[in-house]
């Protein structure tokens, strides 16, 4: 640049080659490294912005499977709010019953506040709002809806009640003294039935 040529020309002027050519090395190596600086600013914003829309249709994706899950009822919000809100609902026994209740409930709500603020922040796909392992857990949880783990539906398998065994069961004592009692009437039904007509038989014929 300026300082260097400024540099070269005095050294010229005091015969000193030697301390043009180290200049202009100084100043090739400035130009270096600004531009790796400037390389790798580059790449880390390009890095950020994938990361986030990454999040950002990996978040899309969850969303829609809990709007078809709540259906009508959606009332114009996001299908995990709708999700969160049910959960909400029934803290009180998921707490007890699904050991992750807690956890999901506020990891959900983090990824729903990051990207929220992908949604409304001006410039905010140009900084660092989301992970990875946010991306991971997004992934994970839509899996659990699909295979049926999430909180909200161990819970309702927990809270289910035993069904009814319509069957003879031998250790149902009841069921067990109707069945006696039959086999005992059902002779003696039997034996009235024909006495009944032989008396008449007799009463006919005599």
């Amino acid at each position: 640049g300026a300082d260097s040529k400024s540099v070269c020309a005095k050294a010229h002027e005091g015969s000193n080659p030697s301390l043009c050519a180290k200049a202009a090395e100084s100043a090739t190596e400035g130009r270096k490294e600004i531009l790796a600086a400037f390389t790798f600013q580059i790449r880390e914003e390009a890095s950020m912005r994938y990361l986030n829309y990454e999040f950002f249709d990996e978040f899309k994706n969850l969303d829609n499977i809990c709007r078809d899950i709540y259906g009508k009822n959606s009332d114009g919000k996001l299908g995990v709010t709708l999700y969160l809100e049910d959960m909400e609902k029934k803290a009180a026994q998921g707490v007890y019953k699904v050991s992750e209740w807690r956890s999901d409930y506020y990891r959900l709500k983090e990824v729903r506040h990051k990207r929220n603020e992908l949604a409304h922040e001006r410039n905010s796909f140009s900084c660092t709002v989301c992970t990875q392992q946010d991306i991971d857990f997004i992934r994970s949880f839509r899996a659990r809806i699909l295979n049926q783990t999430d909180p909200l539906s161990q819970l309702r398998k927990q809270s289910a009640p035993p069904p009814r065994h319509r069957h003879y069961h031998p250790q149902n004592p009841s069921y067990s003294y109707r069945e006696e009692q039959n086999i005992i009437l059902r002779p003696l039904v039997f034996f009235a039935i024909l006495a009944f007509l032989i008396f008449l038989i007799i009463y006919f014929l005599g």
